[in-house]
């Protein structure tokens, strides 16, 4: 019964249950958005400071801490 009350609630006002979960939104966004960009710098500087280094490598271990990244990132959602 309860539960159709809160569904009725949300209903109502819409626009307040939106702007109740758009910071947490934004946070997340912003949070991926970084970790892209930062996993994007490191493979850059790793590529220009290790010159003997292959590139697959490089990607490689870019790639693993990432996906570590991405697991805890999304288990947190």
């Amino acid at each position: 019964m309860s539960l159709n009350k809160q569904e009725s609630e949300h209903q109502k006002d819409p626009a307040a249950a939106k702007r109740a979960s758009s910071p947490l939104d934004n946070k997340y966004i912003w949070t991926f958005w970084g970790a892209v960009l930062t996993v994007l710098i490191a493979a850059h500087l790793l590529d220009y400071m290790l010159p003997g280094v292959p590139e697959r490598v490089i990607e490689r271990y870019i790639m693993l801490v990432f996906a570590l990244f991405l697991a805890v990132f999304l288990s947190k959602l």
